[in-house]
């Protein structure tokens, strides 16, 4: 089944949104919004500001099927073009929304898992509309955490 590229934008604004209920409230200093049209070209979905200028970027990816399948898609190509996960990772953190549960990932180790798909470490699927590897949901937390270290958001050499 062909899904359009309007459902899975909508799927993605969900996990957005998601992830900014999440951290309202427990992030204080800083402004947390959604990235405008650019970097949303460019792949980042929240922007959080802090009022000493600090500002970090978040890649947010809702994989709707992982909570069951127990991997999440680590997509290496989309409607022809190369995926996000085939491109340079710059955001300086990537969360994915599964289920109730979100997995935080700080660009390095982002950078780790990535070099490990381009070595073929995962296996390799292929949809009507994308391309990309199944990886383990016990590969997607740093030390076991589940949800942001705030002493990194409040670092401000970060």
């Amino acid at each position: 089944m062909k899904v359009s590229m309007d459902a899975e934008l909508a799927v993605g604004r969900l996990g957005e949104d998601k992830v900014i209920e999440q951290l309202n409230g427990s992030m204080r200093g800083f402004a947390i919004r959604l990235t405008h049209m650019q970097l949303q070209r460019d792949g980042y979905d929240i922007l959080f500001c802090r009022v000493d200028g600090c500002q970090l970027l978040v890649q947010v990816k809702h994989d709707v099927r992982a909570a069951q399948t127990g991997n999440i898609f680590w997509e290496t190509g989309s409607h022809g073009k190369a995926g996000w996960g085939a491109r340079p990772l710059d955001a300086d953190w990537y969360v994915w929304v599964v289920g109730d549960s979100y997995y935080w990932l700080p660009r390095e180790s982002a950078i780790a898992l990535q070099q490990r798909v381009q070595a073929d470490s995962f296996r390799m699927v292929h949809t009507a509309t994308a391309c990309g590897a199944l990886v383990p949901i016990t590969e997607m937390s740093v030390d076991g955490a589940r949800k942001p270290p705030h002493s990194v958001f409040h670092d401000t050499d970060q």
